[in-house]
């Protein structure tokens, strides 16, 4: 049975980045302007077509996702961040995050975190996603 997992999300949120650095970076590479056009048009699909093929250079297959969830943010006076819901699952462990990409920075925002195997141990538990993160890497 699968149990949210109580953490200190800042310690999770920065491996996490830590892990899909190349790949947020790989996503500010494309044409901001088709990436603002893929979101509002609400092309789900495309989005997720980008996202799986820039993911086969970093993560094993199925194992960090493409969630159907994207969120624009832009105004007059500031450049366009744009969201994007994923879901890493591997080792049995779940998290559902946010990548969110700006002009010359990403960030990622850990939303939900389940495990099979979960524990009151956070330094276990946080060495269990770390192992997850690894064993899913290309």
């Amino acid at each position: 049975m699968k149990q949210k997992l109580i953490v200190d999300l800042p310690n999770y949120e920065a491996l996490l980045a830590a892990h899909v650095a190349g790949f947020a970076n790989e996503i500010r590479q494309h044409n901001v302007e088709d990436l603002i056009a893929f979101v509002r048009l609400q092309k789900n699909e495309t989005v997720r077509s980008l996202l799986e093929s820039i993911g086969e250079l970093y993560f094993k297959p199925k194992t960090n996702r493409f969630v159907d969830d994207t969120e624009l943010l832009m105004g007059w006076t500031m450049p366009p961040r744009i969201s994007f819901s994923m879901k890493f699952e591997n080792r049995s462990i779940e998290v559902f995050y946010r990548i969110i990409v700006c002009a010359d920075t990403a960030a990622v925002n850990i939303d939900y975190m389940q495990s099979e195997d979960a524990n009151g141990n956070g330094d276990v538990a946080l060495t269990k996603f770390q192992c997850a993160l690894e064993s899913a890497r290309i």
